[in-house]
Parts: C-alpha cells; sequence; structure tokens
C-alpha cells in the first residue's frame, strides 16, 4: 500500500476513535485489518484488543478462584484431618495412660503440624509401654 507505519498507526487511531460499529462487526473489521497488516504489528492497542485483553483478565481470574477454592477444600480436608487425628491422639492417650497423660501430652502434640507425624504418633499408642516412648516420636 504504500503507507508508512506511523501514518497507518495514526489512521488506525482515528478510526478507532470515530468508528463506532457494532460489536460483531467491529470484531470483523479488526480481523480483516490483522490480515492486512500481516507480519507488521501494530503498538496501538485498539477496542478489540482491549476487549479481548479483558476477556484474558477475566477468564484469569474465573481460573484463580477455581484454583483458590480447590486450595481451600484442600486445607479444609487437612484442618479436617488434623482435627481428627487430635481427637484420636486424645482418646487413645486417655484409654492407654489415663486422663493427666493425655493432658500432657496434648499441648505438646498441638504444636506439631505435619500429619504424618502425628498419625505415627496415633498408630503407636497400642504398643507404646510409656508415655515417654511417644514423645520420643515427636520430640526429634
Amino acid at each position: 500500500m504504500g503507507v508508512s507505519q506511523d501514518k497507518a498507526f495514526a489512521l488506525m487511531t482515528f478510526m478507532d476513535w470515530v468508528l463506532e460499529l457494532p460489536e460483531e462487526l467491529d470484531d470483523r473489521f479488526w480481523s480483516e485489518v490483522r490480515e492486512e497488516e500481516g507480519d507488521t504489528a501494530m503498538q496501538y492497542v485498539t477496542r478489540f484488543e482491549a476487549k479481548a485483553m479483558e476477556r484474558g483478565r477475566q477468564g484469569g481470574g474465573l481460573l484463580g478462584r477455581q484454583e483458590g477454592e480447590a486450595m481451600g477444600v484442600a486445607k479444609g480436608e487437612a484442618l479436617g484431618l488434623r482435627k481428627g487425628l487430635m481427637e484420636a491422639l486424645r482418646l487413645g492417650l486417655k484409654l492407654k495412660f489415663g486422663q493427666a497423660a493425655a493432658l500432657g501430652h496434648m499441648e505438646e502434640l498441638g504444636r506439631i503440624e505435619s500429619l504424618e507425624t502425628l498419625g505415627r504418633v496415633k498408630d503407636a499408642i497400642a504398643t507404646a509401654a510409656s508415655p515417654a516412648d511417644l514423645r520420643r516420636l515427636y520430640a526429634n
């Protein structure tokens, strides 16, 4: 066509500012402009591009919310598992070693974040000879 990029940019800016088309026609127009541009990318962001970017941001926000909700579910499951383990530990310690031993260990066990460690302590209650045997499992 023989038009410099600066003039094409100015023309496209003017057209984008003046030309108010229904969305379907606007999308079609800018699609055809892109085809004509070929490899010469313009720096101007058209309404079409702005709309596309906004749709992308909204889609990304939705994905982020979905991932956040999934993480929330995982955190909720972990908290539920932890609560169940702590109750099992309290009951197991009480039945095996008495109420005083259970109370003595629960505060220490409550500081443990690892569900795996809490599970090992719970499983060891049945064979532990004393509360000190259990403490060795989580004191390290």
